[in-house]
């Protein structure tokens, strides 16, 4: 009987009561199984999970060392990871050791020869909806809050762009911690004169931007 082929699961997210978070193993088997039936696959599938709690909540070194662990074990490509930080560390790795790879973050800089990209969501195309709907709802001064991480300086620079050309104007920005629980000393900071709220990031320090911005009285859109 032929050896099965090997598939790496890298797993960058912390996990959950029924294992790792956004786990693709269940899903990918299914993908399998309509492949063995339709007699295009001549063995079965092994996957093989390496665990690397990745950014934010996390380390990019973490995130490496476990994408070593499946170069190493001979695996035929690896799936993962899901978090845009964490594509962009394992994006240069797939290029150096050739490792066929397919992430499911929402950056489009987590793409090379290499390394393959099944975008969830999207940095940049998620910012210019966002700047068109405060143009529509008759925004003009925006406050911005937002990860102090690749992520939320991506979201960032395209909401900025979308917002010249539309003619709305970024009052003020400020930085907050990806996995922040207060953001009051944040949000103070700009919300003066602004008729508009927004946070840009992974979403771990949404909630603490909408307590403080509430605790505000602020009434605009947000």
């Amino acid at each position: 009987m032929p050896e099965p082929y090997r598939v790496g699961i890298l797993h960058d997210m912390a996990a959950g009561p029924g294992g790792p978070g956004g786990d693709p193993t269940d899903l990918l088997q299914v993908a399998v199984d309509e492949l063995r039936e339709a007699g295009r696959l001549d063995r079965g599938v092994e996957f093989v999970p390496a665990h690397g709690l990745g950014l934010p909540e996390g380390t990019a070194a973490a995130v490496e060392r476990a994408y070593r662990r499946l170069v190493d074990d001979d695996v035929l490509l690896v799936v993962g990871p899901a978090i845009g930080d964490n594509s962009l560390v394992v994006t240069p790795l797939a290029e150096r050791y050739r490792m066929p790879t397919i992430n499911w973050a929402g950056t489009e800089r987590g793409r090379g020869e290499w390394m393959f990209h099944l975008q969830v969501g999207s940095h940049e195309d998620e910012s210019l909806v966002i700047a068109r709907h405060l143009a529509e709802v008759g925004a003009r001064r925006v406050a911005v809050v937002y990860d102090r991480s690749p992520i939320g300086r991506r979201h960032l620079q395209f909401l900025q762009d979308e917002a010249d050309v539309l003619g709305l104007r970024i009052s003020g920005t400020a930085g907050v911690a990806v996995s922040a629980q207060a953001a009051e000393e944040e949000v103070g900071a700009v919300l003066g004169g602004a008729d508009a709220v927004v946070y840009l990031g992974l979403g771990l320090a949404a909630p603490a931007v909408a307590r403080a911005v509430t605790a505000a009285g602020f009434a605009g859109p947000r």
